[in-house]
């Protein structure tokens, strides 16, 4: 024996359960406008007058390249002390912002900074090339040196177009939280340098 229900069926009444989802909002609604975890750096051309003469024993001439700081966790945000403020540049007062690189879930998910430099007019001699890493694991105002700088003047010499470097953060697939790169040259005296000193093109991007 059947009862009536007490109202209409509403039209387009399917009893198939909860597995019907024609608005496909279950379990949640599709994820859009997810970030991304890309930074597509500015490009920096140093000419002959951003070159710094060095009174160092040795060195005549000294230039500098840094990144911004990246933050490799930014969902950590608010967890702990110091945080960075979310910064598309990286670039801010008192060191307290970061660019946030998301990444995704699970393994094989490391990012690298890649590097790629021209140089226009290049006296090579005496010239030299090193890198040198900076991080913290928790608080971007206390972001240090981590590790020994590191020679890469070799691959400079091969005298190519251009030279590409890539970078991994400290930690690999699962990075330190920030971190930063520095690229520096200098001219040494006593190798015959007689100039000009180099312009170097820069292009950078982390992704």
């Amino acid at each position: 024996m059947s009862t009536p229900l007490p109202f209409p069926l509403p039209q387009g009444y399917d009893p198939s359960g909860p597995y019907r989802n024609p608005g496909q909002t279950q379990p949640f609604p599709s994820p859009t406008d997810m970030p991304v975890g890309l930074w597509n750096g500015p490009t920096v051309v140093i000419r002959p007058d951003n070159w710094i003469a060095d009174p160092s024993p040795g060195r005549i001439w000294k230039v500098t390249w840094d990144s911004p700081i990246f933050d490799f966790r930014p969902d950590l945000r608010g967890m702990t002390a110091n945080n960075a403020e979310s910064n598309p540049t990286g670039r801010g007062p008192g060191r307290k912002s970061a660019v946030p690189i998301w990444r995704g879930a699970g393994q094989n998910t490391g990012v690298h900074l890649f590097l790629q430099f021209e140089l226009i007019d290049a006296d090579l001699r005496g010239f030299r090339a090193f890198t040198s890493e900076t991080g913290h694991i928790s608080d971007v105002t206390q972001v240090k040196q981590i590790g020994p700088g590191t020679d890469v003047t070799t691959v400079f010499s091969q005298r190519t177009e251009s030279v590409v470097f890539s970078f991994t953060p400290f930690g690999g697939s699962a990075p330190i939280r920030y971190w930063q790169m520095r690229m520096g040259f200098d001219i040494l005296d006593g190798q015959g340098f007689v100039g000009p000193v180099p312009t170097l093109k820069i292009y950078a991007m982390v992704y």
